[in-house]
């Protein structure tokens, strides 16, 4: 599946290499479409697998292998992905809205453009992972490993970002309105025309900058 790597991740070449180490894998026909027809696949080795444009709403995958997947465009909204390893899988478009995510391994992953409003990424590892211009409206990032992730132009309106690493990562141009960022490490992280209103520093000062 290394051909779905997009040129934006090169730049990490651990994350690079946990995605290729997996590339020969193909998920089982059958463990995919017990998925597609039930819904239910939890625990399943689905490495590599296609799901493209998938409808997968309220799915139970917890713990599953995903990765190096392929579910550009998929809809998981409300979907159980607790636990989940989708490192190297391709998201981007992806619906993801209420999603249970918690505890979940996304290093690598690119969700560009993916829709997770109200999703819950507690403790997630997102190291490195591309979400520009992702929708994370109201999502609970509380203690997640966001660094050297791409965050160019994500909303991230009424976050829970508390804790945060975003060490190295970029948000430039990112909605940060009503988000709280207090405990959150910013060292390195490039910040340039953000969104502030209403938002709660790293130091616990609230920054009104850009309201209207």
């Amino acid at each position: 599946m290394a051909k779905f790597i997009p040129s934006s991740l090169l730049f990490s070449l651990p994350l690079l290499l946990l995605v290729l180490a997996d590339s020969g894998h193909t998920a089982e026909p059958r463990l995919v479409q017990r998925l597609l027809d039930t819904g239910n696949c939890e625990r399943c080795d689905l490495r590599g697998a296609n799901l493209e444009n998938a409808r997968l709403q309220g799915a139970n995958l917890r713990g599953a292998a995903l990765e190096g997947a392929y579910l550009r465009r998929a809809d998981l909204s409300g979907a159980d992905l607790a636990g989940v390893s989708l490192r190297g899988a391709n998201l981007e478009n992806a619906r993801l809205e209420r999603v249970n995510l918690v505890n979940a391994d996304l290093r690598g992953t690119y969700l560009r453009q993916a829709v997770l409003l109200g999703a819950n990424l507690q403790n997630v590892d997102l190291e490195g992972v591309n979400l520009e211009a992702a929708n994370l409206a109201n999502v609970n990032l509380a203690g997640a490993n966001l660094r050297g992730a791409y965050l160019r132009q994500a909303n991230l309106t009424g976050a829970n970002l508390r804790g945060v690493d975003f060490e190295g990562g970029n948000l430039e141009e990112a909605e940060l309105v009503r988000a709280d960022l207090s405990g959150a490490n910013l060292n390195g992280t490039y910040l340039r025309q953000v969104s502030l209103c209403n938002t709660v520093m790293p130091n616990l000062r609230i920054e009104n900058q850009d309201c209207r």
